[in-house]
């Protein structure tokens, strides 16, 4: 979490045992890190030492986050998360976390998705179906936009329903039409528009500006080439 939250005071949890167990883990991956890079004085913490670290209040946290019991603001949850995902699943010497599909199967997998799913209101989340017609494409679309990552959601594990973020799904829409053939780009070569013969054989260069607006700025240039009528 980017700014250290106030430690918790002890208050029971169903996610305990779980949050204990990724604790040992992470634990024993240090020390057996350590071991081999020769650091000396490496000691067993105790249970209640690793539950009052930083990682331990941070799930803890997670955990009441997940169950209701407590409100944080959704940027903190997400940075939490992905925290403690990092410190599970990166692998030393990887360029990103693989997070196993097994993991959200598993008890702190759900406990993780219940605290992101609770992290945002109704009004900041979209049906995949609302998705798909917002965006203009099918459902297995959306899925494999969820799978490679482009699309971030979240899970309600008790309805077993998966929603988008409203935020993400606008700013797809907002892509899509900005690069719809027919959109103006001022960074895009314009066509030439040949005024006469005597450009089309090499004479002046021609006018430049057929817009979008239906070539408004090449036709009044063109009148101008051509002087007042009956002139």
């Amino acid at each position: 979490m980017r700014r250290a939250p106030a430690p918790l005071r002890a208050v029971d949890t169903i996610h305990q045992p779980a949050i204990d167990q990724a604790l040992s883990v992470l634990d024993l991956d240090r020390q057996r890190l350590a071991d081999r890079l020769g650091i000396p004085g490496a000691t067993l913490p105790s249970s209640e030492q690793l539950r009052a670290g930083p990682l331990g209040q941070d799930l803890r946290r997670l955990a009441l986050v997940a169950d209701g019991r407590i409100r944080e603001p959704a940027e903190r949850v997400l940075s939490a998360i992905a925290s403690v995902l990092g410190l599970l699943f990166w692998p030393a010497g990887g360029d990103e976390v693989a997070v196993p599909r097994a993991f959200w199967a598993s008890h702190l997998g759900r406990m993780l998705a219940r605290a992101k799913y609770r992290a945002f209101a109704g009004d900041d989340l979209v049906g995949i179906a609302a998705a798909a017609r917002q965006l203009g494409v099918s459902r297995p679309t959306i899925y494999r936009w969820i799978d490679d990552g482009s699309l971030d959601h979240v899970r309600d594990d008790r309805s077993g329903r998966t929603f988008l973020l409203r935020r993400g799904v606008d700013e797809r829409q907002r892509v899509a039409a900005a690069r719809r053939p027919g959109t103006h780009d001022p960074n895009r070569m314009r066509p030439r528009l040949i005024v006469d013969a005597d450009e089309a054989m090499g004479g002046e260069t021609a006018v430049a500006g057929w817009e979008t607006e239906g070539g408004a700025v090449a036709r009044g240039r063109a009148a101008e080439r051509e002087g007042p009528r009956g002139a």
